[in-house]
């Protein structure tokens, strides 16, 4: 009997139950869920948002460290390790840990091979940073965790107290140059878009 490579059952929080949805999705590994579609998933599966994200966000992490197309890969599952004794568990606490952490040298020791020297690890861990940021579904998954995908909307009034015009802020909260996503799942967001503020023309 085949093993499956890089099975569900390597992410956390995910139950019998959810893989099987997941299964008659068309998503049968890690590989698969970190690639999905992400939005149909939500719609076809109904898992809460919260829960999916975090899911396809472990998915990406394990998918750019574990080698698949092996049999095993003790290196890529003593570096997971290693980044969990961190806290670190998924590609978007890379992303943060690496751009804020005091002690990057923590980083750099957590994802060094068996001899390898500091240089090299540290030349790995920028390479594995640029690869997680060139994710197609990294971005959203980032804006969904910052909650500021919209920072504020102003509507301008004018003197009859009728809206003249609309202006959107998006703050630049993007970690080592991740692209900004699009309005494709824009929708995710709404709930956590800040009131109007009122600005009237004089």
């Amino acid at each position: 009997m085949l093993e499956e490579q890089l099975p569900l059952t390597d992410i956390e929080g995910l139950d019998l139950y959810d893989r099987a949805r997941l299964i008659d999705e068309g998503v049968p590994n890690v590989e698969a869920l970190a690639h999905h579609d992400l939005v149909d998933l939500l719609l076809e599966t109904r898992i809460p948002v919260g829960r999916l994200v975090d899911w396809v966000d472990q998915a990406i992490l394990r998918l750019h460290i574990v080698d698949s197309t092996t049999e095993t890969d003790p290196e890529g599952a003593r570096v997971l390790s290693d980044l969990r004794a961190l806290g670190i568990r998924s590609a978007t606490d890379l992303l943060a840990a690496r751009q804020r952490c005091a002690h990057r040298m923590a980083l750099v020791e957590a994802v060094a091979r068996r001899n390898e020297s500091p240089a090299d690890a540290e030349n790995r861990l920028e390479l594995l940073v640029t690869a997680l940021c060139d994710d197609e579904w990294i971005t959203y998954i980032r804006t969904w965790r910052d909650r500021t995908l919209v920072s504020g909307r102003y509507i301008r009034l004018d003197r009859k107290g009728e809206p003249a015009s609309v202006r959107t802020e998006v703050p630049d909260n993007d970690l080592h140059d991740c692209r900004r996503p699009n309005s494709r799942i824009s929708f995710l967001y709404r709930r956590f878009t800040p009131p109007y503020r009122i600005e009237t023309i004089l």
